[in-house]
């Protein structure tokens, strides 16, 4: 399954926002090392924040389970992420 999360699950993630459903434009998998077993998988698709409202994260998996898995992704929860402090 290393493989098809290194290459093959990118085709299979989408982003709702509303009306429109956007790819999966790149996406990063790390391995478990060391001690610990969690999968890490980093995603980016274009222009999310522009599109205001709930979002849903789905993955149409038809390598591991067969099925569809829907993250649920609230406005308000990515409203209140904070931001970072830089230097002018």
């Amino acid at each position: 399954h290393h493989h098809y999360l290194a290459f093959g699950i990118q085709k299979q993630i989408t982003l709702h926002v509303g009306t429109e459903q956007l790819p999966c434009l790149l996406h990063h998998y790390q391995a478990p090392m060391g001690l610990s077993s969690a999968h890490t998988i980093l995603l980016a698709f274009e222009n999310p924040t522009e599109l205001k409202g709930d979002k849903t994260l789905v993955l149409k998996d038809d390598q591991l389970s067969g099925e569809t898995i829907e993250f649920n992704i609230k406005q308000s929860d990515i409203d209140n992420i904070p931001e970072i402090n830089t230097l002018p």
